[in-house]
């Protein structure tokens, strides 16, 4: 069974008690730099390919922008949309987490045979469903999930920055990657259970 683990160090930014304008300010300046770094490399890349591959490779680029454009903003549309319900929710201290494999609130363990197979890189680097003993369990009063699955190494200082908030279980950024199968098949269930009620 996972262990539980200690509270975690207040530190960082508090979105619920810091003064909009600072707050404001410690987000914006850092995003909107990111977003600068990110137009000078495309238009780097543009440079290497228009001069190292040839004309064709940079119109071929041109015209596949726009679709790339396009599946950009509607992952943002859903990762700005989802952002904001969790900030709804932190705000009103609602951080109820549920156990991808159980789909309970509570801290009831979830082996890894309840798994349905996760989404996880073979030998050669292609994804597959497979068994990486990916169980799980919930920390209530942390609403983050942990598992003892055999992801990818870690190296010390991410294990330490990773182990603060969600403990030395917690793999946070692979919880779709190993509960992969099942939540596929939540939603499939959720889906056709809304679709019956349209009726």
């Amino acid at each position: 069974m996972v262990k539980k683990i200690g509270d975690r160090k207040e530190e960082g930014i508090d979105f619920g008690k810091s003064k909009i304008g600072p707050l404001f300010d410690s987000i914006f300046f850092p995003t909107l730099l990111s977003m600068v770094f990110a137009s000078l490399f495309t238009v780097a890349d543009g440079i290497f390919v228009g001069q190292g591959v040839g004309s064709n490779a940079l119109a071929a680029i041109n015209i596949v922008s726009p679709l790339f454009l396009v599946t950009t903003g509607i992952a943002l549309m859903f990762g700005v949309g989802v952002s904001v319900v969790a900030s709804i929710h932190l705000s009103q201290n609602n951080t109820e987490e549920a156990n991808p494999l159980n789909w309970k609130l509570d801290d009831t363990y979830a082996p890894a045979s309840q798994n349905l197979g996760s989404l996880w890189p073979n030998e050669k680097g292609e994804l597959e469903i497979q068994d990486i003993g990916a169980d799980a369990q919930v920390l209530p009063d942390r609403g983050v999930v942990v598992t003892h699955a055999k992801g990818q190494e870690l190296d010390e200082e991410t294990i330490k920055v990773v182990g603060e908030f969600f403990g030395p279980a917690g793999r946070p950024g692979e919880d779709y990657a190993f509960f992969y199968s099942n939540i596929k098949d939540n939603v499939a269930k959720r889906v056709a259970a809304y679709m019956a009620n349209q009726k």
